[in-house]
């Protein structure tokens, strides 16, 4: 199992944005998405360096993912609302969308931990608040027995 933890707050995939250049129209991922995807793919190389595991990368078969995405409290909270969000009895329903977070943690992880987002046949993901925000993947092979 590989697990990488991406320190600060964790950014969505947003809808591709359109430029046309003559009869051409080229799409292109915002700037906030595309420097997002590099860092979450810098920080997956070292671990991938790393080599803790013994899988090679990419993974060519299925993967399950799991991803639990901690949100930074309102300053504007009280002492006793922030503990108990911390704690895990307040979650957050505000925006950016869970599986927006996943989308794009998805696709800065193609073709370095897995060879296509389509080899996902597992997901979970969670929205928690935390003291320090971050975004933690665990990426486990599924492997069958016959």
């Amino acid at each position: 199992m590989l697990r990488l933890i991406i320190p600060g707050e964790a950014v969505p995939q947003l809808r591709p944005r359109f430029a046309r250049h003559g009869n051409y129209v080229q799409t292109y991922d915002p700037a906030k998405c595309r420097d997002y995807k590099s860092y979450v793919r810098m920080l997956a190389a070292v671990e991938v360096k790393r080599g803790q595991t013994l899988v090679t990368y990419p993974i060519e078969g299925p993967v399950e993912v799991r991803i639990a995405v901690y949100r930074h409290t309102p300053k504007s909270w009280s002492k006793a609302k922030i503990a108990a969000a911390n704690a895990g009895h307040i979650r957050p329903t505000t925006k950016p969308d869970i599986d927006n977070i996943a989308k794009g943690l998805k696709d800065a992880l193609k073709g370095l931990i897995w060879v296509d987002d389509s080899q996902v046949v597992r997901l979970e993901a969670e929205k928690w608040y935390g003291d320090e925000p971050r975004a933690v993947v665990e990426i486990e092979e599924v492997t069958y027995f016959a």
